[in-house]
């Protein structure tokens, strides 16, 4: 390997593709990550991702052909930064609907990650989920399919996108339910018994006595269902896995 075109080409290339990842895979996607840090560590990447798939993106032959080089690799980069990212929002999805069954949907504030409105039971779960994606080696996973969708044989197509798109959002809603239903059917069993003593006692004010119970159960159930959350980002680390393969056609 050499300071060639067909280096400076690779190097772009792969630069182009990770920045792009970073723009919607973890850690990397939140305000709170400085764009000076993104691009430094991009460039630091590039610079050891380079040598490796070396001589596998040809040197394009005009300007039509760099932009759509540039064009396919930044796409392919936010969909594998999507793809992982989706291993996150099953617990982000979890946290929202505990948040209601519990009680602590009228609190809001702000999610460091992302920026936006949320739960005080979905900012936890996602930040658990940040610390579970580091301790199962959720980053090693993101960097070898980023090296590994070099040695793909298929592209990125509008068709597999979508597929993969709608394959990933039926998952992860499905892990997320699986994730928040222990917590779940505790508050409804606790809301159930509300109604039975509301039934049968009038007179006590259920709405008030409620609040507490079911803060003091939910919590109970969700600190014993803490290992379902770590099962969910495993199995979303492994279902983000097949779907950048099914997503770039391999």
């Amino acid at each position: 390997m050499k300071l060639d075109a067909a280096f400076l080409v690779t190097y772009s290339a792969v630069f182009v593709r990770i920045s792009a990842m970073m723009l919607t895979a973890p850690l990397f996607s939140g305000m709170g990550t400085p764009v000076l840090v993104r691009v430094f560590m991009g460039a630091a990447i590039a610079c050891a991702v380079s040598p490796v798939v070396y001589g596998s993106i040809p040197v394009p032959e005009d300007l039509l052909q760099l932009g759509l080089l540039v064009g396919r690799e930044a796409i392919t980069g936010m969909a594998i930064g999507f793809c992982i990212q989706l291993a996150l929002s099953a617990a982000q999805m979890a946290g929202s609907f505990l948040d209601v069954a519990v009680g602590f949907g009228m609190a809001s504030v702000l999610a460091p990650n992302t920026s936006l409105p949320s739960t005080i039971l979905s900012k936890f779960k996602t930040l658990l989920a940040i610390a579970l994606f580091l301790a199962l080696n959720g980053h090693h996973i993101m960097m070898n399919a980023l090296v590994g969708s070099y040695s793909f044989t298929g592209s990125l197509t509008a068709e597999s996108g979508m597929t993969a798109m709608l394959s990933g959002l039926g998952a992860m809603s499905l892990l997320a339910l699986q994730i928040a239903l222990p917590v779940a059917a505790v508050t409804f069993v606790v809301d159930a018994a509300l109604g039975i003593v509301n039934k049968a006692v009038p007179q006590i004010n259920v709405l008030m006595a409620g609040i507490s119970a079911k803060l003091l159960a939910g919590l109970v159930a969700l600190a014993l269902s803490l290992p379902a959350l770590a099962y969910g980002v495993s199995q979303g680390l492994t279902i983000a896995s097949d779907l950048i393969g099914k997503a770039l056609g391999s």
